[in-house]
């Protein structure tokens, strides 16, 4: 997932490492990294139309669990 894409979802990362970087330029800074029971793209829950604000990439092999926004506000509406 990149910075600058389109968002839609969030992720929960369920096993694996990952690392947060941004972009300003053409420097890449690693914001951090984010293990087991970290998550990650909730603003595209309730920002219609948001972009990504950050790059993240495997560090190790993963497992992730996605929450798209037509699901979770499927959920609040319940």
């Amino acid at each position: 997932m990149s910075q600058g894409d389109d968002a839609h979802e969030m992720l929960f990362v369920k096993s694996g490492v990952v690392r947060v970087t941004i972009t300003k330029g053409v420097i890449e800074f690693t914001v951090k990294e984010l293990a087991s029971g970290a998550h990650f793209g909730e603003a595209a829950l309730v920002q219609k139309g948001s972009k990504r604000t950050a790059s993240v990439v495997t560090v190790t092999f993963c497992h992730f669990e996605l929450l798209t926004r037509d699901d979770f506000w499927g959920i609040l509406q319940d």
